[in-house]
């Protein structure tokens, strides 16, 4: 009712979120975001995608968007 994007990469959260008419966000569509806006160099982008396939054992589902620009530049 407030608006409030909601961040997660859970498929049931997400269907859950949508059913309730809640704008859904996922760890790469963040990730993109945030290299669109600060440009970060080459190998700061690949160790912290790296960092998020180690530290939180994930990594985008083929059927996502951004799931070939995350392999592309996981290792540059």
């Amino acid at each position: 009712s407030r608006g409030w994007t909601i961040a997660t990469d859970d498929r049931k959260a997400i269907r859950i979120a949508q059913q309730a008419g809640l704008s859904v966000i996922s760890c790469p569509q963040i990730v993109k975001k945030w290299t669109d806006l600060t440009n970060p160099d080459k190998a700061i982008l690949a160790r912290a995608l790296k960092d998020i396939e180690i530290f939180a054992q994930f990594r985008p589902n083929p059927s996502l968007p951004e799931y070939q620009w995350w392999v592309d530049n996981v290792s540059p």
